[in-house]
């Protein structure tokens, strides 16, 4: 059983997958699942691309990782990293290079 949080932190803990407005088809989860119906954002996989490039330069970008009733989110600090071979099967991704969402 995980240990509460300290109660000064002021923390709500959600059961998941967990709906954040209750009138939107969507809901939240740290581990990705899907649930019928409904479009579940997840994290946990952290998923990225690497983009090689003519003169063997290689670029490793967070992405958003899309499919059919569940988008799974990027990570975007240091401390929590991202994995290449974390994108779901089938999924289509989403690379965010600066500024900007390029579809791959």
């Amino acid at each position: 059983m995980p240990v509460p949080p300290p109660t000064d932190l002021d923390i709500a803990l959600r059961e998941e997958p967990w709906a954040p407005v209750a009138s939107a088809p969507v809901l939240a989860a740290h581990h990705p699942h899907k649930v019928a119906g409904l479009t579940v954002l997840a994290g946990h996989l952290h998923p990225c691309v690497v983009l090689n490039g003519p003169a063997r330069d290689r670029v490793r970008l967070p992405c958003f990782a899309w499919q059919p009733g569940l988008l799974v989110l990027p990570a975007f600090g240091a401390f929590t990293g991202s994995h290449a071979q974390s994108l779901p099967e089938d999924a289509r991704a989403y690379a965010v290079a600066g500024n900007r969402v390029v579809p791959l």
